[in-house]
């Protein structure tokens, strides 16, 4: 249905047939012949699809669905923010709650980007907090390790 963000499947002669000698992971991915990418994406109106984020990356809160790339977008645009990841900790009240990691120029106030965050989303998806890092952890790929973040002090 248009305007839902739903889990995305594939299928077609150019999708894999299997993961390599690893059937439970095979089993675990397709679904009646569809692959399950693991992303999650909208279509609009006229059938285009625009994917929202990892299935996995989705953090719940109060039973809202927040989806980290819609708050990483918001703090792309704060001036200074040069990078920015934001991952779901956990919350006694809510579950889960957004918390933002952002690489910024010299003298940018994390909390003041927290702020204006949340005067541009809904309460449930403003970061609870900002912390400001030298850099992202990432391999030696440069791909963004967000299973690291919670553990960066």
């Amino acid at each position: 249905d248009a305007g839902v963000v739903a889990q995305v499947f594939v299928k077609g002669p150019a999708v894999f047939p299997g993961y390599w000698r690893n059937p439970g992971a095979t089993g675990a991915a397709f679904h009646d012949g569809w692959f399950a990418t693991g992303d999650l994406g909208q279509l609009d109106a006229d059938g285009c699809l625009t994917l929202r984020g990892r299935a996995t990356e989705l953090i719940i809160s109060g039973g809202f669905n927040v989806y980290p790339r819609e708050i990483e977008e918001v703090l792309l645009e704060e001036p200074g923010v040069r990078e920015a990841a934001v991952v779901g900790m956990p919350d006694e009240r809510r579950g889960e709650v957004p918390v933002a990691f952002v690489v910024t120029d010299a003298g940018i106030d994390p909390d003041a980007i927290r702020v204006r965050c949340a005067s541009k989303l809904a309460s449930f998806k403003a970061p609870r907090a900002v912390v400001r890092l030298d850099a992202l952890p990432r391999n030696a790929m440069g791909k963004l390790q967000k299973h690291l973040l919670p553990s960066v002090p």
